[in-house]
């Protein structure tokens, strides 16, 4: 459903894009009343300025350049809710920050008494009016008169960014470190793009820049948490984490994501306790209640992991790994119809999860359907060839099907992915033993029946 979001903004966006303004008012407008009553109210109230433009338009109470200052305004207002909207949607998908940048357009220094307004200042004046057109135009007429204007370049880039256009926002940032080295606030945008595109390492090029010319920047601590987290240094996004949290920084993600590093540095308490603080912050976040399955899962307390993580996909049905985790967890318990229930939908959505292909084995080896299991591991070691579990288990199928030496081959492959798995050496040793004295007679296939 999230995904579906996504893709019918981005079709408003290009229709906008197009100068269907109308049609995307109205086809928005529709879309948000049962869905989102802010933005659905402020639809409404884009609309209304429409219309109003409109009729003066055909009154000739408007010029032409006014006509088209005040459409592109509520052209840029409508990108920019359609933004926030796809924003919103992404962060309640993954249920924790998702990167952001410094957009404060008010940190320029305001006019004084007496004092002439300059470009930069009139342009952020305007942009905090909503005419954005007016906004743009003045920025640029700066940057005509001083390609050197860095300001000027990275306040264009933040209503770039907050339209939605991140090509034209990461040009302008560059633009504006290209102008002034020492920019950090530009620094620190270019990492968030790059952080939404999920390029961890270039990213983390740039918030190191950024941290290093301006280590006060709090913001950047969180992102770079965010960024450490993904590249799996759970270390250093745990010293970044707790910097942001010390700050206050929005501490309800901030819970969420040091939760979760601390459960994948084996914090088990201390993830616990982070989830718990930020439940009490943010109820309706199911990340918060997936760490609490996470931990539990991972603690061998299964039915209460099925708790945690039916909570969490009762806020986010469409969380893969809260449900990919309660399939292992009713496996684990042997409640197997609810497991390949949800293994089903999973493997419905990601055929090549193989992961849940192996799953989908043990639980039809336990159902006494020992071909559907190897046929499902077979599955799983074709799309990940170092699925060494999947080895063992269909070595020890083959085992109790008279087929030692393919029981054999399963085995030494397992041992070379894995020379420590110390259940390994002993099925090796079996299976060699059951191939002499099988010494070509069929003797398994005699006792079982073959």
């Amino acid at each position: 459903m999230a995904t579906e979001k996504q893709a019918f903004i981005h079709t408003i966006k290009e229709k906008i894009g197009d100068g269907a303004l109308e049609q995307s008012l109205v086809e928005l407008a529709d879309f948000l009343r049962d869905e989102n009553t802010e933005a659905y109210d402020q639809v409404l109230h884009l609309r209304t300025q429409h219309t109003r433009l409109e009729q003066d338009r055909l009154k000739n109470l408007l010029s032409y350049p006014e006509y088209s200052i005040q459409l592109n305004n509520i052209s840029f207002s409508l990108l920019k809710l359609c933004t926030q909207l796809q924003q919103a949607w992404k962060r309640n998908q993954s249920g924790q920050h998702t990167g952001s940048a410094v957009t404060d357009l008010s940190a320029v220094k305001p006019v004084s008494a007496g004092e002439e307004e300059s470009l930069l200042q009139r342009g952020i004046r305007l942009y905090h009016e909503q005419d954005f057109a007016g906004a743009i135009a003045t920025l640029e007429e700066m940057l005509q008169k001083d390609p050197q204007a860095a300001d000027a370049a990275f306040y264009l880039g933040v209503i770039r960014e907050e339209t939605g256009d991140a090509v034209g926002a990461a040009e302008f940032y560059t633009q504006a470190v290209t102008a002034n080295s020492h920019h950090s606030l530009a620094m620190h945008n270019i990492a968030v793009l790059l952080l939404k595109e999920e390029s961890w390492e270039e990213a983390l090029q740039w918030i190191n820049r950024t941290l290093e010319e301006n280590p006060s920047l709090k913001t950047g601590y969180l992102n770079r948490g965010l960024i450490y987290m993904n590249l799996e240094n759970y270390e250093l996004a745990l010293a970044d984490l707790n910097q942001a949290a010390n700050a206050g920084i929005d501490l309800a993600s901030v819970y969420a994501m040091r939760s979760l590093v601390q459960a994948n540095l084996g914090n088990n308490k201390q993830a616990l306790e982070d989830a718990e603080r930020g439940m009490r912050m943010d109820a309706d976040n199911f990340q918060h209640y997936f760490n609490f399955g996470l931990v539990t899962f991972r603690e061998e307390k299964y039915r209460e992991s099925i708790r945690y993580f039916s909570e969490a996909l009762e806020r986010n049905p469409e969380h893969y790994d809260s449900r990919r985790l309660r399939s292992m967890a009713y496996a684990l318990i042997e409640a197997y119809d609810k497991a390949t229930a949800d293994l089903e939908l999973l493997l419905a959505e990601n055929p090549e999860d193989d992961q849940m292909h192996y799953w989908r084995g043990f639980i039809r080896k336990q159902q006494g359907d020992s071909p559907g299991a190897v046929e499902a591991y077979n599955v799983a070691i074709h799309l990940n060839p170092y699925a060494k579990a999947a080895y063992v288990n269909r070595g020890v199928i083959c085992l109790e099907n008279d087929l030692p030496k393919e029981a054999l081959s399963d085995f030494k492959i397992a041992h070379e992915l894995d020379p420590n798995w110390e259940i390994v050496p002993a099925l090796i040793a079996q299976a060699e033993q059951l191939l002499k004295q099988k010494g070509g007679s069929g003797i398994w296939k005699k006792l079982f029946g073959g």
